[in-house]
């Protein structure tokens, strides 16, 4: 039985776009020469064998772009730093400067927190973190 004036209605869940853009973690970059020198020796050593030249060590698709290594997508790297243990004279793969800056307002210095960890394990047992000449 359905009443009259009552209607069910449905809302379409839909991903909320980002309020700002999240900084890629890692910083892939490559050396283009070596890497323009390396394609053209694997080239030429393969026989233009199209599945062996192109094929390159990242698992995550980093290389996956339209330019391949020359540009590769930075947003799917993982950190899993296979490229850099394949290709270390060709490959560079850092934390973004941008990411480690994310945060940094809020967190304590290393100094500081080293200090808060000492205070809160001798909290309870009667010594303090300044050693047996401190004065109470």
């Amino acid at each position: 039985m359905e009443e009259a004036g009552y209607k069910r209605f449905k809302i379409e869940p839909k991903p909320a776009p980002h309020v700002y853009q999240i900084p890629n973690k890692f910083d892939v970059s490559a050396r283009k020469l070596r890497l323009a020198a390396m394609l053209v020796h694997e080239a030429l050593e393969y026989r233009l064998n199209k599945e062996v030249v192109l094929s390159r060590p990242c698992i995550y698709g980093v290389f996956g772009g339209r330019f391949g290594g020359f540009k590769p997508l930075k947003h799917k790297c993982v950190g899993c730093m296979r490229c850099v243990q394949e290709y270390p004279h060709i490959m560079t793969v850092k934390q973004s400067d941008s990411y480690k800056r994310l945060g940094m307002k809020l967190r304590p210095g290393r100094s500081q927190s080293r200090a808060w960890a000492t205070k809160a394990r001798l909290q309870g047992t009667g010594l303090t973190a300044c050693g047996p000449t401190c004065q109470r």
